[in-house]
């Protein structure tokens, strides 16, 4: 009995020793887990931060709205706007152009040059592939003394459609001067009176017709990548990206992966998104990106007049692209090209109400 009083007094010591050696101790939380040494850890692309589709991400891109501009959607007056420019500049006229075939233009550029005013042209020279439909164009107006020269061989094709009057205000559009485009096509044409928007249109017609490098600023939206230090194609996927409930696009065509890419994720993002292209532009960039878009269950639809030759993006029904850039790679890394991001309300009014339109009659492509 004795021994068993001495073992039973022995484990109320060790208890109680145990229970105070651990009154103490709190329970650490368990440690994360650590991956695995290729898993891939998901990067917090930070406040605002635009992940692009090939997975780079860089910081929200701030990008420039124009304000000071108005819209003209065409077919309308005819081209009548264009002329009209030519005729009443004071000073000087300087147009870049990929296509010049209207001889109501050849011919108002003569007349503005015969009447004392610096007239200059820079022409794209290699379309169509092996021609060159400018020629008439380049022998008429040196013909009449007027400087014209071929744009710079470095771009894959100089595509922009631009002009300057007196250095005050410009012209950004997606109309080339042919004579059917002004009556038979679905364009854009915005003319911007902003002093550095303007500059900025001048320095980039002075590089191309000198065949010099200048510093851009990149208020517009210039091709080729090198032209800016944020290019094209950039600026674009940011603004589908940036769009919180609606992405518009009508264009000529589209086959950029990226542009496609940042489509497709807008629309699993729950955003609204419409397309409308021309179905006279077929490619097999185009027939792929298609393809990619109608997996995504994006609408993509065809108008049967105008034909469509815009290049726009509207995002929210309150910011838009219109410019040159056709969606395609060459366009946005490799053309000379030149457009415009806006947020004015009533110029975006008329490209919404227009797109608006052009899908109520529209048949799937």
């Amino acid at each position: 009995m004795t021994r068993f009083y001495k073992l039973l007094s022995a484990l109320g010591v060790s208890a109680l020793l145990f229970a105070c050696s651990t009154a103490g101790l709190v329970t650490a939380p368990p440690s994360p887990p650590v991956p695995e040494e290729d898993a891939e850890v998901p990067v917090d692309p930070g406040d605002g931060a635009v992940v692009l589709p090939d997975g780079a991400v860089v910081p929200k891109l701030e990008l420039t709205f124009v304000n000071e501009l108005t819209v003209q959607v065409m077919p309308s007056d005819r081209g009548a706007a264009i002329l009209d420019a030519i005729r009443t500049a004071k000073t000087s006229v300087h147009v870049e152009m990929y296509l010049l075939t209207n001889d109501d233009v050849i011919a108002a550029l003569r007349t503005a040059k015969q009447a004392g005013r610096d007239v200059k042209v820079v022409l794209n020279k290699d379309f169509p592939q092996g021609g060159n439909g400018n020629l008439k164009a380049f022998n008429a107006l040196t013909a009449g003394g007027v400087p014209v020269v071929y744009a710079p061989p470095a771009f894959t094709f100089t595509h922009a459609k631009t002009m300057v009057i007196d250095g005050t205000s410009g012209w950004i559009m997606t109309m080339n001067l042919t004579e059917t485009s002004p009556f038979d096509n679905r364009e854009y044409l915005v003319r911007i009176t902003g002093a550095a928007e303007v500059s900025e249109l001048e320095t980039i017609f002075q590089a191309d017709f000198t065949n010099t490098s200048k510093d851009i600023p990149g208020r517009l939206v210039v091709s080729p990548a090198s032209a800016t230090k944020l290019d094209a194609q950039k600026r674009l996927v940011a603004l589908i990206q940036q769009a919180q409930k609606e992405v518009d696009l009508e264009g000529e065509s589209l086959a950029d992966t990226q542009i496609v890419e940042a489509l497709v994720a807008a629309k699993r993002a729950g955003k609204t998104v419409r397309i409308i292209l021309n179905d006279r532009e077929p490619s097999t960039g185009q027939d792929a990106a298609i393809a990619t878009l109608r997996a995504a269950q994006i609408p993509i639809v065809k108008v049967g007049t105008p034909d469509i030759h815009a290049k726009c993006i509207v995002v929210d029904r309150a910011r838009a692209y219109i410019g040159s850039q056709n969606f395609t790679q060459t366009a946005l890394l490799k053309n000379r090209e030149v457009g415009v991001l806006t947020d004015n309300p009533t110029e975006v009014a008329k490209v919404v109400s227009t797109i608006d339109a052009d899908y109520a009659k529209s048949t799937p492509f």
